[in-house]
């Protein structure tokens, strides 16, 4: 890392020399999956509190609902709730066209009809001739409304440290000599490993100082290299909580005490989706399940709450089962989920309303105001700043900049 440092220092020296200061601003988002709002201060992360210093905060970004990846993947980069955009799970069905999205690897989530409810901020900037250079993120190698990103480096599961630090140094090149825009990246393990060892655990601590210290390898560079006007907004997409197997609702008895009561059953955990044959069949599960666990809930789509902003999204399943905090669903087609063979001992999904699903926001630069902060904003708005930097229209969102432009210089409309 220091070697690396050392020669991105040195190459950026000499090309000072050769180039003049870019007058437009730039925008480096980088998200950490999984970091919920609390984090900063429990494990002490040093350089995100620099850059409330330096820069601005939110309290906490109210994630939408379900507190899952891609759905928020999608919200933060399309200013919509996820029945607007329609990526309502990491796993979906189409009972349509009869396809799957099973946590956008299965080569069917590659298709453009799961994604072309929304337009994401890469799609927008390169729309308006803006370039978009995105490292790791789920989605950017799909054509969306017959756009690609100017770049895109695939999203794996098997990405470390390392990866991540030469994407951040990549994408600070690309801004710097004026090559991209916009630069995206995103990073896996601090979800992965809460999920896998739990949110007091000391590998989750070393996981976060690591991505922490190489957010501080970046603020010095904006800092040192403020001529450039690059902007960076830190961001993650939920929170977690604790789970064990102590506490499991097992639907399988009741979806398998007879026939034909289901056709198939997507996710599991926080929430479960039930998809059945026929209206009476969905009549039938309802009734069965909705007193089955005093640690669920289960709606019928029409009665899913509208402060959810997810009942109508195209995907949403005849019956949607939600679990209390903490407590996990499986069914037929699951077991308590585990990750290289060790049980889960934390997980999200929940109700958005808990303050164990909260995540971050974090921004610094020459749009911000230092040491300004709101008490939270949601998910949907970051799209509507993220234009405003690059100088984009945005596309329509349900975004709002009432809150956020009290942590800009000069407050947009």
């Amino acid at each position: 890392m220091i070697a690396r440092a050392l020669f991105l220092l040195a190459w950026i020296t000499w090309s000072c020399v050769e180039l003049k200061p870019l007058q437009s601003q730039k925008l480096l988002v980088v998200l950490l999956d999984g970091v919920r709002w609390d984090y900063v201060d429990k494990f002490d992360m040093k350089s995100l509190k620099r850059i409330h210093t330096l820069g601005a905060r939110a309290g906490y970004m109210k994630s939408d609902y379900p507190t899952l990846s891609f759905p928020n993947y999608y919200t933060i980069m399309t200013g919509l709730h996820t029945e607007s955009h329609g990526i309502t799970g990491n796993f979906m069905y189409d009972d349509v066209k009869h396809e799957a999205f099973l946590n956008g690897i299965n080569k069917d989530s590659f298709k453009a009809h799961w994604w072309d409810g929304g337009e994401p901020l890469w799609v927008t900037a390169v729309l308006q001739k803006k370039s978009s250079y995105m490292f790791y993120w789920p989605g950017c190698e799909v054509t969306i409304r017959g756009v690609t990103p100017t770049y895109c480096r695939n999203f794996t599961y098997e990405q470390t440290l390392e990866d991540f630090q030469d994407a951040l140094d990549e994408s600070l090149q690309l801004l710097t000599t004026g090559t991209t825009d916009l630069a995206v990246v995103y990073y896996l393990p601090t979800d992965s490993i809460a999920h896998q060892y739990g949110v007091e655990s000391s590998q989750l601590a070393q996981t976060l100082r690591d991505a922490d210290g190489a957010m501080g390898d970046v603020i010095d560079y904006i800092i040192r290299y403020k001529q450039f006007q690059i902007n960076l907004l830190v961001v993650s997409d939920h929170g977690m909580t604790p789970v064990d197997t102590s506490r499991t609702i097992d639907l399988t008895p009741v979806l398998t005490s007879e026939p034909n009561l289901y056709t198939i059953i997507v996710e599991a955990g926080a929430v479960t989706n039930i998809f059945s044959p026929t209206p009476a069949a969905v009549d039938k599960v309802y009734t069965l399940l909705k007193t089955f666990s005093p640690h669920m809930k289960v709606y019928k789509k029409s009665d899913i709450p509208s402060r959810f902003f997810y009942k109508h999204g195209k995907h949403v399943s005849p019956l949607t089962c939600v679990a209390d905090l903490g407590w996990t669903i499986i069914h037929p087609f699951s077991g308590f989920p585990t990750k290289k063979n060790s049980t889960f001992v934390a997980s999200h999904g929940y109700d958005n309303n808990q303050a164990d699903m909260r995540g971050i926001f974090y921004a610094v630069g020459p749009s911000f105001k230092p040491q300004s902060t709101v008490d939270y904003i949601n998910a949907v708005d970051p799209y509507n700043i993220m234009c405003s930097i690059l100088g984009l229209r945005p596309a329509p969102n349900n975004g709002s900049s009432l809150k956020i432009n009290r942590l800009l210089k000069k407050s947009k409309p």
